[in-house]
């Protein structure tokens, strides 16, 4: 009896310290403030956003917007997976404004409570009206200098993963060509 406890409890440990393991490898989720919007609708838009947001002063750019779609809870789901995971982030981006293409907004009541505008062309989210956690997450010394930044630019990882989810959808990323700089 005493053995098998034992034997129990060993294998519980070797379990244990995999799923920790297992966690530590696809990185941390980290949603920040999104993770307590109560929201009753999410919609991805697919937008002309040359130097431009899909949300400017609390209003949608509605003459931006070339297709939506209203993401289901898997999509949802999907999404921020991706979005708040520290493995999405590593790189730095490329300030250089050029607007998104993307645009994620969270709506109660048909009003906008939240919303992220991602351009994969700058490699990074241009705009979140909360930070997005694990964006910071890692920090890496900017090239030439003694000090250290937040290495937000999107990874290969994180890349890929918003290409696949706007191809999903139809979306122009769907078909972009992803950067060198996160390689």
């Amino acid at each position: 009896m005493h053995r098998t406890i034992l034997t129990f409890l060993g294998i519980l440990g070797f379990l244990t310290s995999f799923s920790q393991v297992s966690k530590k490898s696809t990185g941390k989720y980290l949603p920040g403030k999104f993770a307590s919007l109560k929201y009753d609708k999410v919609i991805a838009y697919d937008f002309d956003g040359s130097k431009q947001v899909i949300v400017s002063l609390g209003k949608l750019q509605d003459s931006l917007i070339k297709k939506k779609v209203t993401l289901s809870s898997q999509q949802i789901d999907t999404l921020q997976s991706f979005l708040f995971n520290t493995n999405s982030y590593g790189v730095l981006p490329d300030f250089n404004s050029k607007g998104g293409h993307l645009g994620i907004v969270y709506f109660s009541n048909n009003k906008i409570i939240g919303h992220i505008t991602i351009s994969l062309e700058e490699n990074r989210v241009i705009v979140a009206n909360f930070d997005i956690p694990a964006s910071s997450f890692k920090k890496i010394k900017y090239p030439g200098q003694t000090y250290y930044v937040n290495a937000e630019g999107f990874s290969v990882t994180g890349q890929e993963k918003i290409k696949s989810f706007c191809k999903s959808l139809g979306f122009l990323y769907g078909e972009y060509e992803l950067s060198s700089k996160s390689k």
